[in-house]
């Protein structure tokens, strides 16, 4: 019987249980078809990639969540020397790409981020209280 909310626990418990017997039913078929795209779509064309995703699937996103074309981020991308603006590790140092940094308040671009230092400056909700506040719990 199909549930009416998709997302219900009993629907996902029901969507596990048949995955995964769908999986054990067909285990060499899907590792098969994974090794093969991998080889096939990842590998040969990695410069196409960013963090995963098709590299014109993530500059689209960009232009549509923060309105960073493929120029603007490759300004910021080259006035910052490809590198992260808080801890300055290189574009080469990370697996993933740098990150649009921007105020959550007035959604003005600030600069590129490694994955670590944007997620940590919103894990401090932007604040410079909070940040002045964890440079003295550190010392």
């Amino acid at each position: 019987m199909p549930y009416k909310d998709k997302n219900s626990p009993a629907a996902k418990e029901s969507m596990a249980r048949r995955n995964k017997t769908y999986y054990e039913k067909n285990r060499d078929k899907i590792i098969s078809y994974k090794k093969k795209w991998k080889k096939k779509y990842y590998i040969e064309n990695r410069d196409k990639w960013v963090n995963g995703y098709n590299a014109k699937t993530t500059m689209t996103r960009r232009l549509r969540m923060f309105g960073v074309s493929e120029d603007d981020y490759n300004e910021l991308f080259k006035n910052q020397s490809g590198r992260c603006a808080i801890c300055g590790k290189h574009q080469n140092e990370l697996s993933r790409s740098l990150c649009v940094d921007h105020c959550h308040d007035t959604g003005k671009i600030r600069g590129l981020l490694c994955s670590d230092c944007n997620v940590g400056i919103g894990r401090l909700k932007d604040s410079l209280e909070n940040l002045k506040n964890a440079i003295e719990y550190l010392k």
